[in-house]
C-alpha cells in the first residue's frame, strides 16, 4: 500500500476510534497557519492527498503547499565571459531549506551547495571544453526520499571534464 493510502486509512481509523472528524476548512487553516509558522510540520503524505484537487478548496489547498514548498528552494547562477569571449567563467549556488522526510518523523538539514565551471567557447578549431566542481565545499547533506528509506545520502564534491567536438564546417 503507498504512504499516502496508508495515510487515508490512518485517518479513518483516527476518526473511527476517536470519534472526531476534520473538515476540509480545518485542513485550510492548518496549510494556512504553517504559511505563518514554517517550522509547523505536516507529513508529505497528507500534502499527497492534494495532489490531485477535486473542489475549490483543496485546489486552494494545494495553491498553499505550492508556494510553501517553492520557497524551500533557492537557486542563484552567473557567468562572466572573459578573453574577448572565448573563455566563460560561471557559477552556481543553491539553498535548499530543512526538508521533512517521507513519514514527516524527522527532516533533513539545510545546505548551501557551490559549483564553478570553466568552458572554452570557439578557443579551439575543432572542440570546446568545460571544466567544472560540483559542490565545491563538499558539503555532505541528504534529499528526503519516497521510497523505503527516509532519506539518501548525496555525493560528495565532483570534478566533471567535458570535451565537445565540432565536425569541419
Amino acid at each position: 500500500m503507498c504512504y499516502s493510502a496508508q495515510i487515508w486509512q490512518n485517518y479513518r481509523k483516527y476518526v473511527r476510534v476517536w470519534g472526531a472528524d476534520i473538515g476540509i476548512k480545518e485542513f485550510m487553516r492548518l496549510y494556512w497557519d504553517r504559511q505563518v509558522n514554517a517550522k509547523m510540520k505536516i507529513p508529505k503524505g497528507m500534502d499527497a492527498a492534494f495532489s490531485d484537487p477535486q473542489s475549490d478548496d483543496e485546489r486552494k489547498i494545494k495553491a498553499l503547499i505550492d508556494e510553501f514548498d517553492g520557497q524551500q528552494v533557492a537557486k542563484l547562477r552567473f557567468a562572466v565571459p572573459v578573453i574577448k569571449r572565448k573563455i566563460e567563467l560561471s557559477s552556481s549556488g543553491q539553498y535548499m531549506a530543512s526538508r521533512e522526510t517521507r513519514d514527516g518523523s524527522s527532516s533533513v538539514r539545510p545546505v548551501l551547495l557551490l559549483d564553478a565551471t570553466a568552458t572554452t567557447n570557439r578557443l579551439f578549431k575543432r572542440f570546446d571544453v568545460s571544466f567544472g566542481v560540483r559542490n565545491l565545499l563538499n558539503r555532505v547533506y541528504s534529499d528526503p526520499t519516497a521510497i523505503a528509506v527516509d532519506s539518501m545520502r548525496q555525493d560528495g564534491r565532483s570534478v566533471f571534464l567535458k570535451l565537445v567536438w565540432r565536425p569541419v564546417e
